[in-house]
């Protein structure tokens, strides 16, 4: 069964991290890039007098621990209004650290998708991998990071969380139909052989002309003919 309003756009985000900067930055980058496209969206119209795209509005919410994001999310499952994304660090003393906190959040809501915050001197890919598995639901975000990389990365997860949505539903929706379907008997190669009626061999027709040609002699010029 899927969560309520997994197939509803969701643009709501959970960021991890013990630093108050990051939230800050992220809050900045995000939040302040929705104000950039309103402004541009003005000028569009009055300029060109067409009607622009509205602008994406992230809801953001912070905490500062692993297991205060866990308790977050748990909360958001629970009102039907889970998020789509989480922006994770890698370290977070002195509480569970990034790869075992993601181990937590994917437990509770396995449609999570996550972004890796790490600095090079943290856990390389190969480690990050062996602890948390082959996931298309993660990806690695390096410090310090670029803000056109963090605006494209929540745009695009949040996209990608409600088309998996929308494919989970619509999975759903197909077994359904085929549970609801009455049952009709098919019968096995084995079953339908055995019903069947054995033909006999038909009989060669009287009519038939199974004669094999035989060969006379003419008395006129002694010659062989064949009837």
């Amino acid at each position: 069964m899927r969560p309520p309003g997994l197939v509803e756009p969701n643009h709501r985000i959970l960021v991890i991290d013990d630093n108050t900067a990051i939230h800050d930055d992220l809050r900045k980058i995000l939040l302040g890039e929705v104000k950039t496209q309103e402004n541009l969206r003005e000028d569009e119209e009055l300029l060109f007098g067409t009607e622009a795209v509205p602008a994406i509005e992230f809801e953001i919410d912070s905490a500062y621990q692993g297991q205060e994001g866990l308790a977050k999310l748990e909360e958001a499952l629970a009102k039907g209004r889970p998020y789509a994304l989480a922006f994770v660090d890698v370290r977070m003393p002195p509480g569970w650290d990034g790869v075992e906190t993601i181990t937590h959040l994917w437990k509770a809501d396995p449609n999570l998708q996550v972004v890796v915050c790490t600095a090079y001197s943290d856990y390389s890919w190969n480690d990050i991998q062996r602890r948390l598995g082959q996931s298309e639901n993660m990806l690695i975000l390096k410090k310090p990071f670029d803000n056109i990389e963090v605006i494209q990365l929540a745009h695009a997860l949040t996209r990608k969380w409600l088309l998996n949505g929308q494919a989970m539903a619509r999975l759903e929706d197909l077994d359904r139909m085929v549970a609801q379907r009455p049952n009709c008997r098919r019968p096995t190669r084995g079953s339908r052989g055995s019903s069947r009626k054995r033909r006999r061999p038909r009989r060669p027709s009287a009519r038939c002309s199974s004669r094999v040609p035989s060969a006379s002699r003419c008395r006129t010029c002694r010659g062989v003919t064949w009837t």
